[in-house]
């Protein structure tokens, strides 16, 4: 027998999203993010097993679509074009999620390696847990909870920088330059 949430927009793409995993996955996909190891270290928590799952889930409903990488051997997920309009939702869940999930301050136990495990997704270049090796040209110094508020698009990185909770030193190329290599909410 049918219900009435056969009928519902909603009911119907809940069946294809509705748990935890699959809008993750669609989230790293839509940053670029598309190998399966790479998912696996984007998407704390989940498993392999599990990724496995949802991903072959995702390609039967026609979100996500697989292929094989150019060297014949590895796989690549890349996003259809009903994936790409899923960014408007998880940039709504995250819009919704900063003003109504995240405190002000932000959580009161910010554990500063989460944060910069979370953080790397909003920069155009790596962050690396330990010394690359070579000489720093820029520093950029701040507290975990201000730089948590930078990247929820809480507070101005200009206005951070004007109020000196954040610091930047370096050459005045790399400091002009510094607001392009973030990814910061508006």
């Amino acid at each position: 027998m049918r219900s009435s949430d056969d009928y519902c927009p909603v009911a119907k793409s809940v069946e294809v999203l509705g748990d935890r995993w699959c809008l993750l996955l669609v989230r790293e996909l839509l940053r670029g993010v598309g190998r399966f190891n790479e998912l696996e270290r984007s998407v704390p928590g989940i498993s392999r097993s599990v990724l496995a799952q949802r991903l072959r889930h995702l390609e039967r409903e026609g979100v996500v679509d697989r292929r094989v990488g150019t060297d014949g051997r590895s796989i690549d997920y890349r996003l259809t074009d009903a994936g790409y309009e899923l960014g408007a939702v998880v940039g709504a869940l995250n819009d919704w999620g900063v003003r109504w999930r995240i405190p002000d301050g932000g959580p009161p136990d910010l554990d500063p390696d989460g944060l910069m495990l979370w953080v790397r997704r909003h920069v155009v270049l790596s962050l690396c847990p330990e010394h690359p090796g070579f000489e720093e040209h820029l520093w950029i110094t701040t507290d975990a909870t201000t730089l948590y508020q930078l990247f929820l698009g809480r507070i101005a990185l200009s206005t951070a920088i004007d109020d000196g909770t954040v610091t930047v030193d370096g050459p005045p190329s790399l400091v002009r330059s510094l607001p392009r290599w973030f990814r910061l909410r508006p």
